[in-house]
């Protein structure tokens, strides 16, 4: 039966959205058996990268040191700086002011610690689960770098997973730090060289096939290096072209290249409005066209994409944008990309993700993601019943399911392990 009214209608769409479990895309977040790697609790909290680089910019002296202090030092430092010292009032800072409201603790204490002693009596295992229950996410997918000797190490010796974490295998390293990754392979005893001979090149490729085995991701995720659009890395593209694709081709799994978003004064609307393109968005549709097998993920980061992007976006079926709506996003910025998106590519897109440092992050992600979606969602209802389309509670619930991870699970052609959570 069809919602009456535009009041009802909205109290659908709200108390829908908002019971919807959400699968989030893309995270830096580890699971308890990862050690000091998971970032949760209010010292987790504060020293997040942002944070810390704002922090450091009133203290030039410790711009070295700031990045070797022990986290509860760097915790402090922060707090002392941004948020006793100053007003919070970076997006970085209010995130954590965010997270202490939904949590329903008293903004007025100003000790840290009496903000620890909060924590005190959690457990990181019974910290999860709380923000897992208040955000609403049931699964997150989490990027995972097995060249960073300490996740190796971790996944070396995991037999079983917190089935609610699915990982996302990292190749930054390799596209990015060549050098780098090289030493890193030859450490694991494969035998790799700094020129990318033969050799090197099929070290490269066991490399993946035995890291695909061990971590089984939900897909690859890459960072073109810089210059990698003009030509200017030949060996990343060498590596891209020769390892990465192939292997990620043999095992059926998706490649996310991550497309970085405008900072606040680099233009990135008068960029859309002129119809520019993104380099990194163009070498993307390149790679769908000369891969039509190989699946991709557009990881948007709330990056602004043109119209004509997004119209050859709906052309390409191997690929499958996601956080092209970024709930952070100043005034009703965000609501204008998720409305030209859904003009677009309807329900075939996964909007929103956190990408979120530490699990505490999940909170103010999702309650502004939910948020956005609500808004927009009652937008298209509304005027859908004023032209005498019948709108039921069974289309509302269908349509956030869809959005808040049943396209993305539907790409990946894999059942959501999170449904019977």
């Amino acid at each position: 039966m069809g919602v009456r009214t535009k009041e009802a209608l909205r109290e659908l769409v709200r108390k829908t959205v908002r019971a919807v479990p959400v699968t989030d895309a893309f995270t830096e977040l580890y699971p308890e058996a990862f050690g000091s790697l998971m970032r949760w609790g209010l010292d987790g909290l504060l020293t997040s990268r942002a944070l810390l680089e704002e922090a450091v910019r009133f203290h030039p002296g410790l711009t070295e040191e700031a990045s070797s202090l022990p986290r509860p030092a760097a915790a402090e430092l922060v707090w002392q700086t941004l948020f006793l010292d100053r007003t919070p009032l970076s997006p970085a800072c209010r995130e954590v002011v965010a997270v202490l409201h939904a949590l329903g603790w008293d903004g007025r204490r100003k000790r840290l610690s009496a903000w620890r002693d909060c924590y005190d009596d959690l457990t990181a295992a019974d910290y999860l689960d709380l923000v897992f229950a208040r955000s609403g996410v049931t699964t997150v997918c989490m990027l995972s770098d097995p060249l960073n000797d300490a996740e190796g190490q971790v996944w070396e010796r995991l037999h079983a997973l917190d089935p609610r974490f699915n990982p996302v295998l990292s190749v930054d390293l390799l596209l990015r730090d060549w050098k780098k990754a090289c030493a890193c392979l030859r450490a694991k005893d494969y035998a790799a060289a700094e020129q990318l001979d033969n050799g090197t090149l099929e070290a490269v490729r066991s490399y993946l096939r035995y890291s695909i085995v061990r971590l089984n991701p939900l897909y690859l995720a890459a960072s073109l290096p810089d210059g990698y659009a003009n030509g200017g890395a030949s060996d990343a593209d060498r590596l891209l072209r020769e390892c990465i694709l192939p292997v990620a081709g043999e095992a059926g799994i998706p490649l996310g290249i991550r497309l970085e978003a405008p900072g606040p004064l680099s233009g990135g609307s008068r960029r859309a409005q002129d119809g520019e393109g993104s380099a990194e968005f163009s070498v993307l549709l390149e790679l769908c066209r000369r891969h039509p097998g190989q699946k991709f993920l557009a990881l948007v980061s709330g990056a602004e994409l043109t119209l004509p992007e997004l119209k050859a976006a709906s052309c390409m079926p191997n690929l499958h944008l996601a956080g092209c709506a970024a709930a952070g996003t100043p005034g009703r910025g965000a609501a204008v990309r998720l409305q030209g998106c859904l003009d677009m590519l309807g329900l075939t897109m996964t909007p929103i993700y956190s990408g979120a440092e530490a699990a505490d992050l999940l909170l103010p992600a999702w309650e502004q993601g939910r948020s956005l979606l609500e808004s927009v969602l009652c937008e298209r209802y509304a005027a859908l019943a004023d032209a005498g389309w019948s709108i039921s509670a069974e289309d509302v619930e269908r349509d956030a399911a869809e959005l808040l991870g049943g396209a993305f699970w539907r790409f990946l052609g894999r059942p959501n392990p999170a449904t019977g959570l």
